[in-house]
């Protein structure tokens, strides 16, 4: 049993390895730098006005905001557009292993890949700003600037920090909550797309995926958007949300809600995934 757990930590790994050296990866980390630079533009104009660098708290923030969040949904899509990952080589794989335990070493493979999604976020979010970042332990003056002044219109900010996450969180607390839900949301999408797609296909993993992505793009749109972020995984990412109250008394879902529904959704799709592997017919795809 230890040889066996052993191995398939190893294969988690490498298969991690394998797809994070791929041609896939590599566009979806550019366009994730390319989506933060769009997302922070204007910032470092505001800091040469001001004459202060900012703190490299800004994760949360950039994750909170709605546009980031969505379209940072789309490239975890295109990053596992692929599922389930199966090629002539995963096919030997199952013969080798069994299909139980490449089913879980896939699933590990997800978890670990939406982990270093996740870091990129973090460096990134910090990359674009330097040499112009100072280190503090509180949020510092550019954050607060953001968050409560309303004359850096101006500067056309697109990605602004949000007065509702300086208020309720320290810096520390808000970068691990984030940290933290982001990881388990990105998880919970490849995981959701892995098994739909044992279960119908890939296209229609994507489609749901896609939608709900498009679904959490207009809500800011839709009279009822609290009622709406209950069933979107990823905007359970946004710290300041949690409790709010809408202006029809329509409350967003609360961090217990959040944590408690991505655990379960965890939970069902491993399960449905684990279900489903023992009979599934494998077909084989020439790609990458």
């Amino acid at each position: 049993m230890k040889i066996q757990i052993k191995r398939a930590v190893e294969n988690c790994f490498r298969g991690c390895l394998q797809r994070i050296c791929s041609i896939r990866f590599l566009g979806a980390g550019l366009l994730l730098l390319a989506l933060i630079c769009a997302t922070m533009s204007g910032i470092d104009q505001l800091m040469i006005d001001k004459q202060e660098w900012i703190t490299p708290w800004m994760a949360p923030h950039l994750v909170d905001n709605l546009s980031f969040i969505t379209f940072l949904g789309f490239i975890v899509c295109y990053v596992y557009s692929d599922v389930p990952f199966m090629n002539r080589t995963e096919l030997y794989k199952i013969l080798r292993e069994g299909r139980k335990m490449w089913a879980i070493e896939k699933l590990g493979a997800i978890c670990l890949q939406s982990f270093l999604i996740v870091v990129l976020v973090y460096i990134m979010g910090v990359l674009v700003f330097i040499p112009r970042v100072q280190l503090s332990a509180d949020w510092g003056k550019i954050i607060w600037t953001m968050a409560y002044s309303n004359n850096i219109y101006d500067y056309n900010i697109y990605g602004r920090s949000s007065a509702v996450i300086v208020n309720k969180y320290e810096p520390w607390q808000a970068m691990l909550i984030c940290f933290f839900m982001m990881w388990l949301e990105i998880t919970l999408v490849g995981v959701f797309m892995f098994t739909i797609s044992l279960y119908l296909n890939r296209i229609v993993a994507i489609a749901i995926v896609g939608f709900m992505m498009v679904l959490q793009l207009i809500t800011g749109s839709i009279a009822a958007n609290a009622a709406i972020a209950y069933v979107l995984p990823l905007y359970w990412c946004r710290l300041s949300i949690y409790g709010e109250r809408t202006f029809l008394d329509i409350y967003y879902p609360s961090f217990a809600y959040c944590l408690i529904a991505s655990i379960l959704g965890l939970v069902i799709c491993v399960t449905a995934a684990m279900l489903r592997i023992r009979k599934k017919e494998f077909i084989w795809n020439n790609e990458e």
